[in-house]
């Protein structure tokens, strides 16, 4: 509340469980949020929880509901840009030449996700994918985005957490939401290497 309004970028990695229960409790918040830029949902690639819903989503749609709802502007990375952003072996080891304990340390992380996380992908790669949320706050112009009108799904017992992208805008409803489709690689894991190297 002490913030100006439009001042606050709010990143959420998970549910908007807190998001949402903050906007309720408080709604003047709302003005002062300049955006959202969350990791969640799906579209063309359908879900990971559901075959129809995301797991950041599917936990609490009522939250999500809440906060596409709200006019905050939003920025999201679902699935289907996350699932471009590949971690390979390689740049795990181009992160332990650092000589870094963070960037060691995140190698490891990555690596044990990679040896037993989701084997969906046909090669060794694995996504990383709440980072596509801080690459999109520091280089936007890597991703492949496109405003859309997105709903969440909240009372279909199938479908209930499912992000309803209007990709093509046939619905002709208001874009509310700024869309991830995919992203540049090189450059994105160019800049985590960048980042990660420059902390202890």
């Amino acid at each position: 509340m002490d913030a100006p309004e439009g001042d606050l970028t709010v990143c959420t990695l998970g549910p908007m469980t807190n998001l949402a229960m903050a906007m309720t409790m408080e709604p003047r918040i709302i003005k002062r949020i300049r955006e959202v830029v969350l990791m969640g949902g799906g579209y063309f690639e359908g879900g990971n929880a559901t075959p129809a819903a995301e797991y950041n989503i599917y936990v609490d749609p009522y939250a999500a509901h809440k906060v596409f709802e709200s006019g905050v502007p939003l920025t999201m990375a679902p699935i289907d840009c996350t699932y471009t952003a590949l971690t390979t072996p390689e740049w795990l080891q181009s992160l332990r030449a650092t000589g870094k304990r963070a960037a060691i340390e995140a190698a490891n992380l990555a690596d044990f996700y990679r040896k037993y996380g989701d084997h969906k992908f046909p090669t060794e790669g694995r996504p990383i994918h709440d980072a596509c949320v801080m690459g999109y706050l520091l280089a936007p112009e890597i991703y492949e985005q496109k405003q859309c009108n997105v709903t969440i799904e909240t009372s279909s017992p199938e479908t209930i957490g499912m992000t309803l992208v209007d990709w093509w805008h046939v619905t002709g409803k208001p874009r509310n939401c700024n869309v991830l489709r995919r992203i540049d690689p090189d450059p994105f894991f160019s800049l985590m290497l960048n980042c990660i190297a420059t902390l202890p």
